[in-house]
């Protein structure tokens, strides 16, 4: 079988039909069993199915291809990590949601920084597929190794930044990085509901400044919220900054699932076996290792590639 639209042809049923809850690792299973997080991020399941999971050896391991390339393997970590960041945050936001902050409030502030980390690794995940990390310059050149340069093409899936996402991504940054990066948090405990409050992203988007926060409590107590809306808001909006990022990425991505270049990164190779359905009425190549769904109950135990190394970059932001 040659690589190209008839190969991808012949395994886009089988990619198709696999699941995060039944496929995935076990980090993914537990993903996908939080309704929390995929009904708000229905693209990253997409994407780990038409771009992750052809350049693993499913259905008979869930582990990389003997020759996957060292983008592709990198794209799938990242997405790893982020699903795991996720995770993190939701994790400590339940503990937060049910009255327990944590000493000194410590997990109501790492849920939030989970979820900047998890914005961060998605900034990551673009600059790997765009070759794009510093979208004020004028002239860009995909930066080496990126997806957009080893195959020599423009993948940009925000060509629209500065006109609609900028401000949206600036706005949600300032707020948490000054929250979790800035010293000390000046933070109000109401004796009456006994809540914690803090002052409110719309507030600290009017240029309040914490050097003001004794006295504009005093003024304006409605601009302060408790500290569990405030962690469930921050990472609502996350969430849905991240599910954007994947289905413009999947926008990109997706023209390229039938090119033999693309294919051959993911580790294909003309004499790879490709999975394929088995349709009981349907005639087939005889010639390729044909595989039922069922079989996707494999035995391996390795349980997924670990998470990247730490290191964020994020253009200038800092989560």
């Amino acid at each position: 079988m040659r690589l190209g639209p008839d190969a991808w042809k012949l395994a886009e049923t089988f990619y198709s039909r696999l699941t995060l809850i039944t496929d995935g690792v076990s980090l993914e299973q537990e993903f996908a069993a939080r309704d929390s997080l995929t009904q708000q991020l229905p693209h990253l399941e997409i994407f780990w199915k038409r771009h992750v999971c052809p350049a693993t050896q499913r259905p008979l391991h869930k582990t990389f291809r003997p020759h996957i390339s060292p983008t592709i393997e990198k794209i799938a970590r990242i997405s790893y990590s982020i699903a795991d960041r996720l995770l993190d945050a939701d994790d400590l936001l339940t503990k937060v949601l049910a009255g327990d902050l944590g000493p000194r409030n410590r997990n109501w502030r790492y849920a939030i920084e989970a979820a900047g980390n998890s914005l961060q690794l998605t900034t990551e995940l673009e600059a790997a597929v765009s070759g794009i990390r510093d979208r004020k310059k004028k002239n860009r050149t995909p930066e080496r190794g990126s997806l957009a340069n080893v195959l020599d093409l423009t993948l940009d899936p925000f060509p629209d930044w500065e006109t609609h996402w900028a401000a949206r991504r600036t706005s949600a940054n300032a707020y948490r990085n000054y929250l979790i990066h800035k010293g000390l948090l000046f933070t109000v405990t109401n004796t009456v509901t006994n809540e914690v409050l803090v002052l409110g992203r719309a507030a600290f988007g009017r240029g309040v400044n914490w050097l003001d926060a004794a006295s504009s409590y005093a003024s304006t107590p409605t601009e302060w919220q408790p500290l569990p809306k405030v962690a469930q808001d921050i990472i609502r909006d996350t969430v849905a900054f991240v599910d954007a990022t994947y289905a413009r990425l999947l926008a990109v991505m997706d023209p390229l699932l039938v090119r033999p270049a693309y294919q051959m990164l993911w580790g294909w190779r003309k004499d790879t076996p490709i999975p394929v359905v088995i349709r009981s009425n349907a005639s087939v190549d005889t010639s390729q290792p044909l595989v039922s769904m069922h079989a996707c109950s494999a035995s391996a135990t390795v349980d997924g590639p670990p998470p990247p190394k730490p290191g964020f970059s994020d253009g200038g932001c800092t989560e």
